[in-house]
């Protein structure tokens, strides 16, 4: 049997929960017992956010899209691709939405870690890995990113914290050369 990692996310309201199952995402109202199913991917998806209002489903996917989810009908708002990211194994494992719902964070099997404005501007890049990323979060203030890495390379077993503001970038490292796969701002 495959074994697939699909993901799930709590609506920050209590009205829905989202769960991804392949090239889909199911909107289950909290209220009643079916889902409304979103299509649009078309492959896995890894991982689910709401943005803070809950207005917004973010998606990362195996098919290397990021996707924006409208949830409330009446605005007329269609779903969209945030972003496309290019290359072989380039699919986006984690996101993170900003606490002010200004931007999702998303990262990769390829070190990438990118900055996407929910409002479609352009995408920011942050540097400093060469191993996947495996974990990421953001800052209360939506002003840091951190993201942790070291699956494969034990030498890359730190997290990364960037200062959105200033550029500024702090190493975090333990020093035992394990994967950082927890990031939690407190």
């Amino acid at each position: 049997p495959l074994d697939f990692d699909f993901a799930l996310a709590f609506d920050p309201r209590g009205r829905w929960l989202a769960t991804s199952g392949r090239g889909s995402v199911s909107l289950w109202p909290l209220h009643r017992p079916h889902p409304f199913v979103l299509r649009g991917h078309q492959a896995a998806i890894n991982s689910l956010a709401f943005t803070p209002d809950g207005t917004h489903l973010v998606s990362a996917s195996e098919d290397v899209t990021v996707r924006s989810w409208p949830l409330d009908g009446s605005s007329g708002e269609r779903p969209r691709v945030l972003h496309n990211i290019e290359g072989v194994f380039a699919a986006p494992r984690h996101l993170a939405v900003a606490p002010d719902g200004s931007f999702v964070v998303v990262g990769n099997p390829i070190s990438q870690v990118i900055v996407l404005p929910l409002d479609g501007g352009p995408p920011r890049h942050l540097s400093g890995f060469s191993d996947t990323i495996s974990s990421l979060s953001v800052g209360p203030r939506s002003r840091l990113v951190a993201a942790g890495s070291g699956d494969y390379n034990r030498g890359e077993g730190v997290a990364r914290v960037w200062d959105l503001e200033s550029g500024e970038v702090r190493v975090l490292d333990v020093g035992d050369g394990e994967a950082i796969h927890d990031l939690v701002f407190g």
